[in-house]
């Protein structure tokens, strides 16, 4: 495990130096200030494991690093704008993200609107200029996809809404979660031409992946959310469905990669269930 973290550190290290460079090209008091706010976010303390995936995944798929790092930006900006709009008082009112004062208690609601709709156009912006030189147009529209209406959005509305069954818990985090992850499950599958049968192993891989993260930060938040899916299966069936999905992984992806080394992220499988916060 040791190898296994002085790994993630040393990809966390190489992909904030990359974010520290973004945002800085501003013409006017208005841009800057707008920037200022986006970068809080954006480059603010956090596990990145989204994009970790996205990198480790192109090391496996001997994808560039120069290819990815737009997509990495894409994503986790995508994933900023919708921490700053989560921790809104129109939703999930919370004060605090990553260990400082979130968006809008740093700036303001307004500004915090206005930056976290910037960065969803940002993250937008960079994927398309990166398909203009790629010609990945179908995973620029699988992405959006993912994250749009139909996706992560109305998995936030599942999210606010009122819940009577396990039912309505799959599709949130299907939705909301998994989303994400399968989006960054199948990047470097598509920028090293895989088929399609591969893409469809990394979108199960990617689900899978969800569905893990999202049970774990149910039970570590256990005491804080009277709205839990432990209201209806026990703290063992979530367990026990977190160890099968697990297996699940390990071997799609035993079964994607015979001769690669795949350790890293057989960790990171792990990794994600061990984690304290």
């Amino acid at each position: 495990m040791n190898d296994f973290l002085k790994q993630y550190n040393d990809d966390l290290l190489l992909i904030n130096d990359y974010f520290e460079n973004q945002l800085l090209d501003f013409d006017n008091r208005y841009e800057k200030k707008l920037f200022e706010a986006m970068r809080y976010t954006l480059l603010s303390e956090g596990k990145r494991i989204r994009a970790i995936i996205i990198l480790e995944m192109g090391k496996l798929f001997n994808v560039d690093i120069n290819s990815l790092l737009p997509y990495i930006l894409t994503i986790e900006s995508i994933h900023a704008y919708s921490l700053i709009h989560d921790d809104l008082p129109a939703l999930d009112d919370d004060d605090y993200r990553r260990n400082q004062l979130s968006n809008h208690k740093k700036y303001g609601e307004a500004m915090a609107i206005l930056a976290g709709d910037a960065l969803l156009n940002f993250s937008f912006e960079n994927m398309l200029k990166e398909t203009l030189k790629n010609n990945q147009v179908k995973l620029a529209l699988e992405i959006s996809e993912l994250v749009g209406t139909k996706g992560m959005i109305s998995g936030q509305v599942g999210d606010l809404s009122e819940k009577s069954d396990i039912s309505d818990f799959n599709y949130i985090y299907k939705n909301k979660t998994s989303n994400m992850f399968i989006a960054s499950f199948i990047i470097a599958g598509y920028l090293s031409n895989q088929s399609e049968e591969n893409l469809e192993k990394l979108r199960r891989i990617g689900l899978d992946f969800g569905f893990i993260f999202q049970l774990k930060d149910d039970l570590l938040d256990i005491d804080k959310n009277e709205d839990s899916i432990l209201n209806y299966i026990s703290k063992e069936d979530i367990n026990n469905s977190i160890f099968n999905k697990q297996k699940l992984i390990k071997k799609e992806l035993k079964d994607l990669f015979i001769s690669e080394d795949i350790s890293f992220m057989i960790n990171l499988v792990d990794y994600i269930y061990l984690r304290e916060k």
